[in-house]
């Protein structure tokens, strides 16, 4: 395992450092600053921590995409009968939470959407303080979706992405804006995806997508449940394409996911959503 660990912020190096996790490392950390210095401590500790997480992930080398053959039947149906809901029922806003491999999945999946996206996307996107404007920067050159960090208050327009800031929860309020969460973290972590996910369960509208991509852990399983619950669409991750089948893996194991799909088939199911931008 790679853990990539940078001592400057600005933002042409930390994009530098998504591309190195587009090749295979793991995750990216601030490189802590001298002994007395204010904040010092805090970041060894979250160096420290990071290097203990990911010293625990099983790297194997994964196939870019994943083999038809490999696929049963029973998925396959269960793939129809989703898309048979999916344009029934269309949803008006999908939400994506995503942690340890998530970067270069994202990557995928936006150099796979087609560009007259018809709805919202907002994506929580476990990371480093410091890292969301390279990775945004990097990702933007994945997709002609416009891509922003957002921002409490605004209204998210078909077809643009939205990516939660540092250090808040987002979630979507009633009044359909979306809003921040100055709340404690949950899962270790903050951004969460939970906070998100839960959000769009209490909605009664409008109709959402929820998808689980990989990470460690739980963050946002138990949540995806409560958007099913609510007779909301819901995807996972497929577990030979996740690098980390943590927080899929839960999801499939609590009955979260309706259906489980690697990225360029969650790419494909995404665009099968009618209207035009």
């Amino acid at each position: 395992p790679i853990v990539i660990c940078s001592a400057n912020l600005n933002q042409s190096l930390t994009e530098k450092s998504y591309r190195a996790i587009a090749a295979g490392a793991l995750a990216a950390v601030v490189k802590p600053k001298g002994p007395g210095t204010p904040g010092a401590r805090d970041m060894v500790e979250n160096l420290l921590r990071k290097v203990r997480l990911m010293a625990e992930v099983k790297v194997v080398r994964r196939p870019v995409r994943a083999l038809p053959e490999s696929r049963s039947v029973s998925i396959m149906n269960g793939e129809e009968i989703f898309l048979q809901k999916l344009k029934k029922s269309p949803p008006t806003i999908i939400a994506i939470g995503a942690s340890t491999g998530g970067p270069p999945v994202l990557a995928t999946m936006l150099t796979s959407l087609k560009a007259n996206f018809p709805v919202p996307i907002l994506v929580v996107q476990h990371i480093t303080q410091g890292f969301l404007a390279g990775m945004l920067k990097w990702l933007q050159g994945c997709t002609k979706m416009p891509l922003h960090v957002a921002e409490a208050g605004t209204k998210p327009l078909p077809g643009h992405i939205y990516f939660a800031p540092d250090c808040f929860h987002l979630e979507l309020c009633q009044n359909r804006l979306l809003g921040f969460l100055t709340t404690p973290a949950e899962s270790n972590v903050k951004p969460a995806v939970a906070p998100l996910f839960r959000s769009l369960a209490r909605l009664d509208a409008p109709q959402a997508l929820g998808v689980l991509l990989t990470g460690m852990g739980r963050d946002g399983a138990i949540e995806l449940l409560a958007m099913r619950d609510r007779d909301q669409l819901t995807i996972a991750q497929d577990e030979s394409s996740s690098v980390v089948n943590g927080m899929p893996g839960e999801a499939a194991r609590l009955g979260a996911a309706q259906i489980r799909l690697n990225p360029e088939d969650i790419a494909k199911m995404l665009n099968e959503l009618p209207g035009q931008a």
